[in-house]
């Protein structure tokens, strides 16, 4: 099994949409280390409701709060150092799903966007979506490991 080191620079402030409004949690912008094994430090992580249907978005990033395992989510910074590893690389790490990134939710007026990645055309796709949207147990999401 291979494994990809991830050097993040959590100095600088990330790279935001220019539609951005406002960041839900901004203490959490610069979080994380600043090297690390994505076999070995990451975990794939659902919440048990995953497992048997879809949730909301928002009810899965409440619980997060809730919880403090917000602070375990990997963010905006961990999805650009992430995104270069490639397809094939990121394929078989978490295979073929959408992986959500809850350190990083931005808003736009009313709205909230949760940060996602997946692969589409042999790419390593980085974007936004809709926080109230539904996710399913293929919408796991990136957390470093607590332990």
């Amino acid at each position: 099994m291979f494994d990809i080191m991830v050097n993040v620079d959590r100095s600088l402030c990330p790279p935001y949409p220019d539609w951005k409004t406002g960041v839900l949690h901004p203490e959490l912008e610069r979080k994380g280390p600043s090297k690390y094994s994505l076999r070995q430090m990451v975990e794939v992580w659902r919440h048990p409701q995953q497992e048997e249907r879809s949730i909301f978005g928002a009810d899965l990033y409440g619980y997060l709060e809730s919880t403090g395992e917000l602070n375990w989510c990997l963010n905006l910074q961990d999805a650009q150092s992430i995104q270069p590893i490639g397809a094939p690389a990121f394929l078989g790490l978490f295979g073929d799903n959408v992986i959500l990134l809850p350190g990083t939710v931005i808003t736009n007026g009313n709205d909230q966007f949760i940060l996602v990645m997946y692969v589409d055309s042999d790419k390593v796709v980085v974007e936004w979506r809709l926080l109230f949207l539904h996710v399913d147990k293929f919408h796991p999401i990136l957390r470093f490991r607590s332990g």
